[in-house]
């Protein structure tokens, strides 16, 4: 929960520490509790007096554990490009999906974790100042209407972070501005449209 809530807050402010703190979080989770047949355990191994490792599958008032993670990793594999972590996710729907098939009422969040990574999300590239008017508009439009499964990210090209942000981001790679202004890449698995720079026409390559 709280490596889906850093991606949220990077989404949010678009500071590189946050998904950062995101891949280390998830990397420690993976080393400590993945079950190399699937899943996560809610328990360490190396914890003592321990007589059985058990696994939080089903989700109820909250979503359990397994769900919470098959969800970060699918989000934070997309966003840093890493396929390690999209197969710890997709090994966690392949241990539970037994289960999901008798009872998928009991399931309904891991489901939307595997929607997320069966139906590619959209990956928005925004390369802008994000004080700047114009930027301030492309990103009101993502948030204008629900737009399901899509990550976002932003390159400042004036902020000391930018070669990081790159570096960690790999749809930020080669993305410059077109013609000096603000501007927007709407991409599916990595592969762009062309590129935009106006509200409108953002708007018109979502709702396609």
């Amino acid at each position: 929960a709280v490596i889906n809530g850093l991606v949220d807050l990077y989404q949010a402010t678009f500071e590189i520490r946050w998904l950062k703190l995101a891949d280390k979080l998830a990397a420690r989770m993976i080393a400590e509790f993945a079950d190399p047949d699937g899943g996560f355990y809610l328990t360490r191994a190396d914890q003592p007096d321990l007589l059985i490792r058990q696994k939080d599958s089903y989700d109820g008032a909250t979503p359990s554990g397994n769900s919470m993670a098959a969800h970060a990793l699918v989000r934070l594999g997309v966003l840093l490009g890493n396929s390690d972590y999209s197969g710890y996710a997709e090994k966690v729907f392949l241990a539970l999906a037994p289960d999901v098939e008798k009872m998928p009422s009991m399931y309904m969040n891991l489901m939307n974790a595997y929607h997320f990574l069966r139906f590619r999300p959209r990956e928005i590239a925004i390369v802008g100042d994000p004080i700047s008017p114009d930027t301030e508009k492309l990103l009101s439009t993502l948030n204008s209407d629900f737009i399901p499964n899509y990550l976002v990210c932003l390159l400042n090209p004036n902020s000391l972070a930018a070669d990081e942000a790159m570096e960690l981001i790999p749809l930020l790679r080669d993305r410059n501005q077109l013609g000096g202004k603000p501007t927007a890449f709407v991409c599916e698995n990595y592969a762009c449209k062309l590129p935009v720079t106006t509200a409108d026409e953002l708007a018109a390559q979502l709702s396609e």
